[in-house]
């Protein structure tokens, strides 16, 4: 089909225009390249807005580029230190650790979550030891726990005795048993996570040793004992 001369397209825009705006109950039928060439013969921008009112044109419509959503990955909190520290389980411990009046040199490993070993050296004081402690936590949290313990060692006493004209150094030594229960608390919990992994403990419990000292007679530390101790945890 031939292009339509400059002439044509105005007559063809002036009837549509008469046809659009005097006779409005009767469509015209235009169409949008229809309205273009309105546009190009110069026809005024709001009777092309009441034709395409008119007539219900959708108006052509630049499609508006959309951006792509950038997906969001969920970002892991970074645990912070003192979660980090509770989080972190330890196995051996070395430390003092003190059953009155002896106190010494400790060491403790931990078999399971429930049951420990220790040993402990004690030759600081006037009695002396050297016992072994199993431990059972009864119940174990990130910063203390509560124990039972039983405990088994050699211990040994030394005193001077009068032979004769002189004075003779003697040692006696007894077999000692005893039990009772703990807590062990992180002071980490109290002053922050910066400080060394160090657990205090207190116990309280009952013991059997007697010495027999010659003519001293018998000295018995039978009963009620007590302790205290701290370990540097690794």
């Amino acid at each position: 089909m031939r292009k339509r001369s400059f002439r044509t397209k105005l007559v063809v825009g002036t009837f549509l225009l008469l046809v659009s705006l005097l006779l409005p109950g009767v469509s015209s039928s235009i169409t949008m390249e229809e309205i273009r060439e309105l546009k190009e013969l110069g026809v005024n921008q709001a009777i092309i807005d009441e034709i395409i009112k008119k007539e219900g044109i959708q108006r052509e419509t630049k499609p508006t580029p959309t951006k792509p959503t950038p997906t969001t990955q969920p970002v892991k909190k970074a645990p912070t230190k003192t979660e980090a520290e509770v989080s972190r389980r330890t196995k051996f411990g070395v430390g003092f650790q003190s059953t009155f009046p002896v106190w010494g040199i400790s060491g403790m490993m931990d078999m399971n979550e429930k049951i420990s070993l220790q040993g402990i050296l004690g030759l600081l004081g006037g009695l002396k030891m050297c016992s072994g402690k199993g431990i059972y936590r009864f119940r174990r949290e990130p910063y203390w726990n509560t124990y039972g313990y039983g405990m088994i060692g050699a211990w040994w006493y030394s005193y001077r005795e009068l032979e004769g004209w002189t004075w003779k150094e003697k040692t006696e030594t007894a077999l000692g048993l005893g039990g009772g229960v703990g807590i062990e608390y992180n002071w980490q919990a109290l002053w922050g996570p910066d400080l060394p992994p160090i657990w205090w403990n207190l116990e309280v419990g009952l013991g059997v040793l007697k010495f027999e000292l010659g003519w001293l007679g018998r000295l018995d530390y039978s009963g009620l004992w007590l302790g205290c101790g701290g370990h540097y945890r690794f």
